[in-house]
């Protein structure tokens, strides 16, 4: 008599284990993806604002002409990223905030409070200390699996790293 296979056989526990183990797996990469995803555009958006707040400040304290110069280079470029990471954030259901961190609105009163050289210098090393943290946030999220934010990334790179250089020749 041929008995029939069930569900307590186990053969059958142990693929149903491995089933079940693989699909956690799967489903805890992807939240852990998503959550990347999400703290990534939600930090770079901060970041974001927060420069473009710091390039607006340049422009009109900068004591050099070149410091105003890039305070309104940096301005421009950000309003092209904040729509890119706005588009994303849309496309991957992640809700940003339009307002700046504590930490950033910190940052920007202390700004807020220099004129002149002492500005330049403080300008400057939010800026060095900014780029320096974008870089290696962007150099991570170029290796992600989600293509649209991997992409992003590479695209936004070189960008980031033409403003740190910038900024290197400007305050010699």
């Amino acid at each position: 008599m041929i008995r029939e296979a069930n569900a307590s056989d186990s053969v059958f526990k142990d693929f149903d284990n491995r089933i079940n183990f693989n699909t956690y797996n799967s489903s805890e990469r992807e939240r852990e993806s998503k959550e990347k995803i999400s703290r990534f555009l939600i930090d770079m958006y901060n970041a974001r604002l927060m420069v473009n707040e710091g390039g607006k400040l340049a422009r009109e304290r900068g004591s050099t002409a070149k410091i105003r110069k890039y305070g309104n280079l940096m301005v421009m470029d950000q309003v092209i990223l904040e729509k890119k990471i706005e588009d994303l954030a849309k496309i991957k259901w992640v809700v940003i905030s339009k307002n700046l961190s504590e930490e950033n609105t910190k940052a920007l009163s202390e700004l807020r409070m220099l004129n002149g050289e002492s500005f330049d210098k403080k300008f400057t090393k939010m800026m060095k200390r900014d780029h320096r943290r974008d870089i290696r946030y962007l150099k991570m999220a170029s290796k992600y699996e989600d293509k649209e934010i991997s992409n992003f990334a590479e695209q936004t790179l070189p960008l980031i790293e033409s403003h740190r250089r910038t900024l290197r020749t400007i305050a010699k």
